[in-house]
């Protein structure tokens, strides 16, 4: 109807302005009152009236054209080498002593070295070499500084070395203070004693990207490494064979001869000075460590022979044994929501609980995962396309990667189950919160572009022995499944199914989303699934949250851009995850955000309320949450709709659970609201509230009250009879070094069970460094993941990094953005930035009808303490660029 009017008003515009031109020459253009057009000058020639041009009847519309722009905020304390191998980035060398890099403390640095040129062109470093990345930063004594290599394995030739050294720069000449080499995926060192200090990242051999990170916190659960400045014998190794000894002739090729030893036990081996273990580098090592540099080389060396079984240092002092869960300093969020208490009542029992976690599938070999998955698991896409397996539904749930290009799979299944049920105690990897009371029942319902309600309702019924697709059910049914997936959109089959499975008693958890906004989130807004929101270390709601009336409660679910801990990673949940391979996905761990990280927190603690009370129903489990009997109250008092009833508290989640299942009371337990204070830079007084869990009119008395810092007190301000009540925490920065300061302290009761306040705290006289994650590169891709824009961003402005693009048609898009430190074509690689609006966990799909100048978004480090297992570098350099 609106082209034939348009037609039709044509068509009478041309019949009035043609009666016009005819009959009425004088009308041209107004009304009697116009005064008459003034005649043309004499040499003018005017010309004859001709026709006036037509409208087009039918005219083409224009294309649609709109701008998308915002900014892109580079995360706390992150900086970026100022020489790395990107051609695009700029460039100021930092290889010499004079012209150290200055950075901030805390800091964690993403650059890339290499000990010899690249050779590839194109590269900044293609006939130079990067053997030296210095900076120049104040630390404070017991700091620790920690260099992860993130291309260590290399398929085509071996491992990627990088060193760290440590010089103290307050004397003259700067002598070594620290040191940490060998082939090891991570260099680690401690900060001896408060100063100014270059951090040296040396490339011994081949070429990688790297994470250096200045924190606080012990280094002892990160791997042996070899330290010049530690006490062993020079020129002697320890060494066992693999089979006989070797002869001295064969030792003598080596440069080395025999000591002693005999055929059954070890070896002791003389290093001479002849040898061929590479030497001192030139201005590296001071001249009285050459002989313990060579004989570490050496001993480097020989565990690459395959006639030796092992190659030691000959030590006159023996290294500490290593603690379990290696990376449980990293996991803020377990003492967040009392866990360690919560475990003293539940280690143990010895029965297990199982949960369901319909989700990507599971990386199955994850070596803190192997003995918490059940076999009984089901995969249920349909549809090949979508699953990336090369088949339909089938009995194997294991995640083989979410993403058909290389390198950007999420294997959000692995880490969803590894914060519920990752080995704990074991001696590797991260802590889960069931403690390995959880068996996890692997459901693989998401695949390329996530999954639909239909093959979701099919994982949700297997897992609750309802009849479905597979035309199986598990000998035994979950107990709990967990959902960290949805959308807006209601349902009224996935209600109804949702509500079924209510009603056998299952626990039903799901993610309340991640658009930072109020629509309601499904499957989280259903009637018998619990909806739960994500805080950050704060204890505040997390940045991407959603919210509204369906919230049911919160948990951890992190913030990326922030460092409260200063540990040197961003606030992101630690678990469980994997990398993309050309092969199979290899096993690791990783940070990540979102309300998927707060749902499975949620699922474990329920599943600790099981142990102790099997019979635990969800109606028995929302009138106790109603009742604030499972959480800390966050904002106003009761329900909200960013909180829901509040954080969920896992001791008294168990103590009520406890009561419920009519057991005897729990003894009181000491907690401490909150259980850590971040000074940060400015604050000098905190508050903490000291209170007994419930415990049936128990008495609980705090005894005494001791700090371990002297920079740190503690005082009473109102106190009950028994000592409980409010303390006033008050540091003093007076005197102190710049670097980062941890404290504690210790409460300890008449029965003398202890509580520990963890307290830290900065000191910087700050030297105007703006958090750089480096050259970005953006990439906007449409609803088919098609590159339709590529750009390039230099540099920040103070941390805020500036984009827009523009005459982009009406559709729907996606917008990620990385850097490419190694210039191998593919960024978000391990050691650089990456991020994604709205959050790298979950984009958020940007739907442009109209111009949009309001897209905000971080930007961080892939940062993970990763263990030896990284991505080959020739994974990354089959990988397809984003660009094609």
């Amino acid at each position: 109807m609106p082209e034939r009017l348009s037609i039709r008003r044509a068509i009478i515009l041309y019949l009035l302005l043609a009666f016009c031109l005819l009959m009425l020459p004088g009308c041209g253009g107004g009304g009697s009152s116009s005064p008459a057009p003034a005649p043309p000058p004499a040499n003018d020639i005017t010309p004859e009236p001709g026709p006036t041009p037509l409208p087009d009847p039918d005219p083409t519309p224009l294309p649609v054209a709109h701008t998308l722009s915002g900014t892109i905020t580079a995360a706390n304390n992150a900086i970026a080498d100022s020489d790395v191998n990107d051609p695009l980035a700029l460039y100021t060398s930092n290889n010499d002593p004079n012209g150290a890099q200055l950075v901030t403390n805390p800091g964690t640095i993403g650059g890339f070295a290499c000990a010899r040129p690249t050779g590839i062109p194109g590269d900044r470093f293609e006939k130079s070499s990067d053997i030296f990345d210095r900076y120049e930063i104040t630390m404070a004594e017991g700091q620790t500084v920690t260099l992860t290599v993130s291309d260590f394995l290399d398929t085509a030739k071996g491992t990627n070395d990088l060193d760290l050294y440590l010089y103290n720069v307050s004397t003259t000449p700067p002598t070594l203070a620290a040191s940490s080499l060998g082939q090891n995926p991570v260099e680690h060192l401690t900060v001896p004693a408060g100063g100014t200090y270059q951090i040296l990242v040396y490339a011994f051999k081949g070429r990688s990207n790297y994470l250096l990170a200045i924190t606080i916190g012990t280094t002892a659960n990160l791997g042996p490494v070899f330290r010049l400045e530690e006490d062993f014998v020079p020129d002697q190794l320890v060494v066992s064979y693999s089979e006989a000894p070797m002869p001295n002739k064969s030792l003598a090729r080596l440069g080395l001869s025999s000591l002693r030893g005999n055929s059954s036990g070890p070896h002791l081996l003389q290093l001479k000075q002849t040898g061929t273990a590479r030497n001192n580098l030139p201005g590296l090592i001071e001249p009285n460590l050459i002989e313990k540099y060579r004989t570490i080389r050496a001993v480097i060396d020989l565990r690459n022979q395959p006639e030796i079984k092992t190659a030691d240092l000959n030590y006159r002092r023996l290294a500490q044994t290593t603690p379990d869960d290696p990376y449980y300093d990293h996991q803020w969020h377990i003492p967040l929501i009392n866990l360690p208490q919560a475990w003293e009542f539940t280690t143990g029992i010895t029965t297990d609980v199982v949960v369901a976690v319909v989700d990507t599938g599971i990386v199955m070999n994850h070596p803190d995962l192997v003995g918490a998955i059940l076999s009984t698991g089901y995969d249920f896409i349909e549809d090949p396309l979508f699953s990336l397996d090369g088949d339909g539904i089938d009995d194997d749930p294991s995640d083989p990667g979410d993403h058909g290009d290389s390198g950007l799979s999420s294997f959000h299944g692995t880490h969803v189950a590894g914060i519920i049920g990752a080995a704990t105690d074991n001696g590797k990897g991260v802590a889960g919160t069931a403690f390995n009371r959880a068996k996890i029942m692997p459901i693989r319902v998401l695949g390329l572009y996530g999954g639909t309600t239909y093959d979701i309702l099919q994982g949700v019924r297997y897992a609750a022995r309802l009849s479905n697709d597979s035309g199986t059910i598990p000998p035994r049914p979950a107990e709990i499944i967990n959902l960290s997936l949805g959308g807006p959109g209601y349902s009224t089959i996935e209600e109804q199914t949702f509500q079924e499975v209510s009603d056998l008693g299952i626990i039903l958890v799901a993610a309340a989303g991640n658009d930072a906004d109020t629509t309601p989130y499904y499957p989280a807004a259903y009637p018998g699934v619990l909806g739960v929101s994500a805080v950050d270390a704060g204890s505040q709601l997390s940045y991407f949250s959603n919210h509204g009336s369906y919230i049911d409660l919160a948990a951890p679910g992190g913030d990326l851009a922030q460092d409260r801990d200063h540990d040197g990673f961003g606030d992101g949940i630690l678990s469980t995850s994997a990398h993309d391979s050309i092969i199979s996905p290899i096993p690791d761990y990783l940070f990540l955000q979102g309300t998927s990280m707060a749902s499975p927190q949620v699922a474990g603690v329920a599943a600790l309320m099981k142990l102790i009370h099997p019979e635990l129903t969800p109606l028995e489990l929302d009138t106790a949450l109603a009742a604030g009997q499972l959480t800390t109250d966050l904002g106003p008092a009761g329900w909200d709709e960013k909180y829901g009833y509040g954080m969920i508290d896992a001791l008294r989640a168990v103590q009520t659970a406890n009561t419920l299942a009519g057991g005897q009371p729990l003894p009181p337990t000491l907690i401490l609201t909150p259980n850590t204070l971040n000074f940060g830079l400015t604050t000098n007084t905190l508050e903490c509230t000291a209170a007994a869990s419930d415990s049936n009119g128990t008495p609980l008395t705090i005894a005494t009250v001791v700090t371990d810092s002297t920079w740190l007190t503690v005082n009473g301000t109102t106190l009950d009879q028994n000592n409980l009540g409010t303390y006033q925490v008050v540091v003093d920065r007076t005197g102190l070094v710049d670097g980062i300061y941890s404290g504690t302290i210790t409460f300890t009761t008449a029965t003398d069970k202890q509580s520990t306040l963890v307290v830290t705290m900065l000191v910087s006289t700050g030297i105007g460094i703006f958090p750089d994650t480096g050259t970005l590169h953006l990439i906007l891709t449409d609803e088919t993941t098609k590159t339709v824009a590529r750009t390039q961003i230099i540099t920040p402005n103070e941390g805020i990094y500036p984009f827009s693009f523009s005459d982009l048609p009406d559709g729907f898009y996606s917008l990620k953005a990385g850097s490419d430190y190694d210039n191998d074509g593919v960024f978000c690689d391990p050691g650089e930035s990456c991020g994604a609006y709205l959050t790298l966990d979950n984009p958020l799909t940007i739907s442009l009808d109209s111009d949009r100048i309001d897209l905000h978004f971080f930007n961080s480090f892939q940062a993970a303490p990763f263990e030896a297992t990284i991505m080959h570098q020739a994974d990354l350099l089959n990988a397809t660029p984003l660009d094609q």
